[in-house]
């Protein structure tokens, strides 16, 4: 297993404002459901990582987040990928939770839970804290941003 991590808002979306707290404002970050298809046909096993602080201050429940998170597996799926498995922090900041950036504890429970060793996995993210926890957790962060999209942030990987 060559487990790849892959945030979404920010890398797969594009982030608004307040987050996505609906499945119809979803907007994907052109060729990122295309690259995600692509890395999991070559062999790596992609883990989506999320952190919803949305859930918590009540802007959607559960039913909703897993439509928003439905919707991204099924266009990878159209493009002949697979997102394996979906971990998400659902704690707002002031929760001071171990499964928020730069806490690890998120990519702890992936190790655990997948049972696999995460230790220099690739780690594509959008912010500073989500950096910090990949590399306190031994993974390879990717900085990904309006630029330097996933699409074009994962070509190093060929």
């Amino acid at each position: 297993m060559k487990p790849l991590f892959i945030s979404r808002d920010g890398v797969i979306n594009k982030r608004m404002a307040g987050g996505v707290s609906h499945r119809t404002q979803l907007e994907l970050i052109p060729g990122s459901i295309e690259t995600v298809a692509r890395l999991s046909k070559q062999g790596y096993t992609i883990i989506m990582v999320t952190h919803q602080p949305g859930l918590s201050r009540g802007l959607f429940d559960l039913d909703e987040l897993e439509a928003i998170h439905a919707k991204i597996a099924d266009c990878v799926e159209q493009q002949g990928g697979c997102i394996t498995a979906i971990f998400y922090c659902p704690h707002d900041a002031d929760d001071y939770c171990y499964c928020r950036p730069p806490a690890t504890g998120l990519l702890d429970v992936v190790g655990v839970e997948l049972d696999c060793m995460i230790d220099n996995a690739f780690y594509f993210c959008d912010n500073d804290d989500e950096l910090c926890a990949a590399k306190a957790r031994g993974c390879i962060p990717i900085l990904c941003d309006e630029v330097t999209t996933l699409h074009i942030a994962s070509q190093s990987l060929n």
